[in-house]
């Protein structure tokens, strides 16, 4: 008695939970930060104004930024 997997039955279950395991991953790789909560508003001498995100909200060597969202 030979035991084989039967993919038709497996696949519908198992691609479903990988792909939502998986998703968080990739899009932390193409949008990085995004789900580490902190975004801000940064406004420079200029008046030109930059959207940012993660940890270089806190940087003390750029103007002082508007912290918009914490996850």
């Amino acid at each position: 008695m030979k035991m084989t997997i039967r993919w038709q039955k497996v696949l519908p279950v198992v691609v479903p939970v990988v792909l939502v395991g998986f998703f968080p991953l990739v899009y932390e790789k193409l949008n990085p930060d995004y789900f580490s909560g902190v975004a801000c508003v940064r406004v420079y001498p200029d008046q030109s104004v930059e959207k940012d995100r993660g940890e270089s909200c806190y940087d003390p060597n750029l103007p002082a930024a508007i912290v918009l969202k914490r996850r």
